[in-house]
């Protein structure tokens, strides 16, 4: 373990620094949107500080945190995770790599004109080929297991599947991202909300204090359901209707009931395990709220200004920032 410690808090340096200058395009850009126009002619213009702002805190060290929890647990379980080092290390430095060339690219203007996922398409396979190092660090862990769990198959079926949906999903001819981006976009809603459950399941499983085992799961089975039918609308017969969203962006109350009851039977409280409550609280919150912005007079009302805090904001700077400060705190507290 001293190797593995040793190197995630080398690697929380970087993280620093990327996690600042992501707030600082996003204050830069904010500051332009209410008059501050020193920079309009430079490379960092209005378009460029949004992208870099939207980039660096999608990609960067919030989800690399994230990516630190199948460790989290492994180290709970007592597995040795010295033998996943060399290859997390290959891992992080392509993903940094990947930051890096993303940030220049879009200083030089090389940008997709969307509001999220700004950048070159072809970037892509370099966190496509980082999650080669990252599946190699799993499997070198999990084959200590004598017997593996049910969390660790389920895990590997996502390994193996997510690098494809990134580049299916984001592809500019046959992905489905671009075409959720403009308008009410409840599927798309419902699909990145779906995306969370797996994660809170698991930092639930390594904060709990005894044998945690999941219930009530027609609560997350049900919006998977919705979800793969509306992306299969999408791409046989065309885009959804408003009230097709609308019934996608109602399913993500489903999700309501279910963390309540694995809160419930996990026993966590605000005192033990203050960013996990903190990170599940803002999710419920902006799903709520999320609801709300559904109606077509208040999402106008909120969102045709520049002073209004987004959506988004709320659920990136509160739910997932306290998500993966939940997963590296848990390195904090090993010897």
């Amino acid at each position: 373990m001293a190797n593995f410690n040793n190197l995630i808090k080398q690697t929380v340096g970087i993280w620093a620094w990327l996690f600042l200058a992501s707030v600082f395009f996003g204050a830069l850009y904010a500051a332009q949107l209410v008059g501050f126009s020193l920079f309009d002619n430079t490379l960092l213009n209005t378009t460029t500080t949004h992208s870099l702002h939207i980039t660096f805190m999608l990609y960067g060290p919030i989800m690399l945190a994230l990516s630190l929890l199948p460790f989290a647990l492994f180290a709970k379980d007592g597995l040795n995770l010295d033998d996943a080092t060399i290859y997390l290390k290959n891992y992080f430095f392509l993903w940094h790599l990947f930051l890096f060339m993303t940030g220049i690219s879009i200083l030089l203007g090389v940008q997709r004109g969307l509001p999220f996922y700004d950048f070159a398409y072809e970037l892509n396979f370099l966190l496509a080929g980082s999650g080669i190092f990252y599946i190699i660090a799993i499997f070198k862990t999990i084959k200590q297991y004598e017997v593996q769990p049910i969390w660790v198959k389920v895990a590997q079926v996502t390994l193996f599947s997510a690098p494809i949906a990134l580049l299916v999903l984001m592809n500019p001819d046959i992905g489905q991202v671009e075409k959720t981006l403009i308008g009410p976009h409840g599927d798309n809603t419902l699909g990145m909300s779906y995306t969370l459950i797996p994660l809170f399941y698991l930092l639930i499983k390594l904060y709990a204090k005894e044998d945690f085992t999941p219930k009530w799961h027609i609560f997350w089975i049900l919006p998977l359901v919705v979800y793969v039918l509306c992306v299969s609308t999408r791409i046989f017969r065309g885009d959804l209707s408003y009230g097709e969203e609308w019934v996608a962006q109602w399913m993500t109350f489903a999700y309501l009931p279910l963390l309540m009851k694995w809160c419930k039977d996990a026993k966590l409280t605000l005192k033990r395990t203050p960013y996990l409550i903190i990170s599940i609280w803002a999710f419920l919150f902006v799903m709520i709220q999320g609801n709300i912005l559904f109606f077509p007079d208040v999402r106008a009302a909120f969102h045709k200004n520049d002073l209004v805090i987004a959506h988004a904001h709320a659920a990136m700077a509160l739910g997932i920032l306290f998500m993966g400060l939940s997963s590296l705190s848990y390195f904090y507290k090993l010897p």
